[in-house]
């Protein structure tokens, strides 16, 4: 197992800089994965946002600069849902660039796992959550498969309806899977 692995959203700078192999599969997803959501939608809208997160994922600019320049160049004037507070609520750049971030990082982390024939996966409590989200209250140990499954249909299906957890788990969610201790 590649390691180290980010414990949450916190440890993801810190991981992708030091392990290539998480770095490469993350930012394989950013550029090929569809990324669903109102943010994104109309124009050339995916396609910032992607040169964005890869930049991020590169070590080329932080996360500050990352919601800096996503507020800047998809900004919500621009957008065919730019009269809605729903979408485009107080700190939108930091919640998009941050659960996207952890989209893909959660998902290249199962698909690794999966790959090594490592079927469960823990996800540990947030030092940044001051109440446990929906993910973890069954518990730490999550089975990857299913977990993967319902991630991925949420986020690049856009199958939000579907039963069960899914990482991130809400656009504030900061948890993070990783190898069974």
């Amino acid at each position: 197992m590649p390691g180290p692995y980010a414990l949450d959203f916190r440890g993801i700078p810190d991981v992708l800089a030091q392990n290539a192999t998480i770095r490469n599969k993350v930012a394989a997803l950013v550029a090929s994965e569809p990324m669903p959501g109102r943010v994104t939608e109309g124009g050339t809208r995916v396609e910032q946002s992607r040169a964005i997160l890869q930049s991020f994922v590169a070590g080329d600019i932080d996360l500050r600069e990352a919601y800096r320049r996503t507020a800047a160049e998809l900004p919500r004037s621009t957008s065919i849902h730019a009269s809605s507070n729903r979408v485009f609520a107080d700190g939108w750049a930091e919640r998009h660039v941050r659960t996207q971030l952890s989209r893909f990082y959660n998902h290249a982390v199962m698909e690794m796992l999966l790959a090594e024939g490592i079927t469960t996966g823990r996800v540990a409590h947030s030092r940044d959550e001051e109440h446990d989200c929906g993910l973890i209250r069954g518990g730490p140990t999550f089975d990857l498969t299913g977990l993967r499954d319902r991630s991925v249909a949420a986020y690049r299906d856009g199958n939000w309806d579907g039963p069960g957890p899914r990482i991130p788990d809400h656009p504030h969610c900061t948890h993070a899977i990783s190898p069974p201790e």
